[in-house]
């Protein structure tokens, strides 16, 4: 090829990187808040316009010093509770994720499920899960507790990922779901929306599938999710089965080096109201 011929060729290619390497950068520092709106005919009066913010995969991000355009955010959303779905570690260090909580439960009362990176280090139930019960944080291992309002209750139950296996997974959310009436489930894993579903739990809130990590411009499709593989069903949004909902948030961090695309952070607040 004559050099007169390449020209236009490595001039596009300057163009198109001009264009692309911003915003690369941008979707990789940009913080998203998304607001849902859920609906559901068993929720309990006095629970009417409950506002629920959450928190996932956090893997160690930091949003300003000690967390706080994280903590700013999760503050203007005024929650009456505020959940997190796991991940908020990525390795050894915990500081990031620490600063995180130690903000977020001088905001709202915070519960907390973990995620297959806690897990990973092989240090959460020695150190991560009892220094989160020191910070304030309700821990739900395979639990549940019960939130009160006016004599009425609503029941938040954590599925571990400690034994992430969905036959696993299955039998202990059918233990922990008996006799209640409205639940909102808190778990690391969107693939297994049809657990949820088929045990009748009322909302979920899951992350673990990053957005997809590239989403297809122009479309809510993203490219590859763990546990999903390619062209993943569940990686943001609210999804309907039978009579449960499910909140997936895109998560507030990366697990690897391979940046996002088309996919920043998110932070998720929900408002409940009865139909």
């Amino acid at each position: 090829m004559t050099k007169n011929k390449a020209l236009p060729i490595v001039t596009a290619l300057a163009i198109a990187a001009g264009i692309l390497v911003p915003l690369l950068i941008y979707d990789n520092l940009r913080l998203e808040t998304v607001h849902y709106n859920i609906f559901h005919n068993n929720l309990p009066l006095p629970f009417n316009g409950f506002r629920i913010v959450q928190i996932s995969d956090l893997h160690n991000n930091v949003f300003g010093e000690n967390q706080q355009i994280l903590l700013k955010a999760i503050k203007a959303e005024n929650p009456h509770i505020i959940v997190i779905t796991g991940d908020l570690i990525d390795s050894e260090q915990t500081k990031n994720a620490l600063d995180l909580v130690k903000g977020a439960v001088k905001t709202a009362p915070c519960y907390y499920v973990n995620g297959n990176h806690e897990i990973r280090t092989g240090r959460y139930l020695s150190e991560i899960r009892p220094t989160l019960i020191r910070c304030g944080v309700k821990v739900l291992d395979d639990e549940k507790t019960y939130i009160e309002k006016e004599g009425e209750k609503i029941t938040v139950i954590g599925l571990s990922d400690l034994c992430s296996g969905e036959l696993d997974q299955a039998q202990a959310l059918k233990t922990l779901i008996q006799n209640e009436s409205f639940t909102l489930l808190l778990s690391h894993r969107p693939e297994r929306f049809g657990i949820y579903s088929d045990c009748g739990v009322s909302l979920a809130f899951c992350g673990h599938a990053h957005g997809g990590q590239f989403r297809i411009p122009f479309t809510h499709q993203g490219v590859y999710s763990p546990g999903q593989g390619f062209f993943p069903r569940y990686t943001e949004g609210v999804f309907t089965r039978k009579n449960t909902k499910m909140t997936v948030s895109r998560g507030l961090g990366n697990q690897v080096i391979i940046p996002r695309v088309n996919n920043c952070f998110q932070l998720v607040s929900v408002t409940l109201y009865r139909t």
